[in-house]
């Protein structure tokens, strides 16, 4: 088994719109997300930014999901793969767990847009995959509470890294998601 270190974002299946999306929580439970979506080759399509309020870790990962879902749908994508480092939340999609769950409502709305009309696969994904989106979601911390599509790499590092991504897997150079 390789070292965490190897660990590489990947492309995925032709035609396919690759969304990867972050939540992170910092201080006093303040929580963001993030969103990078990228075509079959890895090239950068959009990326978003949102302040999401209070919450608590996984329902930061799970309201992640629920943006990055929203913008792309909006944008009119048909085959999506969803990659998110949380498996917890990633876990709730996938299961029932009943009215009473604090998270229940923000699951099933989820949910709908999952089994809405497009073609789409969710994968958990190791954190050392999604550096990209996992800047992009670090650096919300202290904007704005609206969410903000980028319709450019907007930042240096995520220029850098996804050309550095598209580079390594024209080489095929990736190994893990």
């Amino acid at each position: 088994m390789e070292g965490r270190e190897n660990i590489k974002w990947k492309l995925r299946r032709a035609g396919y719109v690759r969304v990867d999306v972050d939540g992170s929580v910092f201080h006093q439970n303040q929580a963001v997300c993030g969103g990078v979506a990228r075509d079959d080759q890895g090239n950068w399509l959009r990326g978003l930014q949102q302040d999401l309020g209070y919450a608590p870790s996984t329902a930061a990962e799970l309201l992640a999901i629920r943006s990055g879902l929203r913008m792309y749908k909006d944008m009119n994508f048909s085959q999506v793969q969803l990659s998110a480092d949380s498996l917890e939340a990633i876990q709730l999609l996938l299961m029932d767990s009943g009215d009473g769950h604090p998270l229940s409502s923000e699951t099933q709305e989820t949910r709908m847009l999952i089994f809405s009309t497009w073609d789409i696969e969710i994968r958990h994904t190791c954190r050392e995959a999604l550096k990209c989106v996992d800047y992009l979601t670090k650096s919300t911390h202290g904007s704005s509470r609206e969410m903000r599509p980028l319709s450019t790499g907007h930042r240096q590092y995520c220029v850098a890294q996804v050309a550095q991504d598209v580079l390594k897997a024209n080489m095929g150079a990736f190994d893990q998601m």
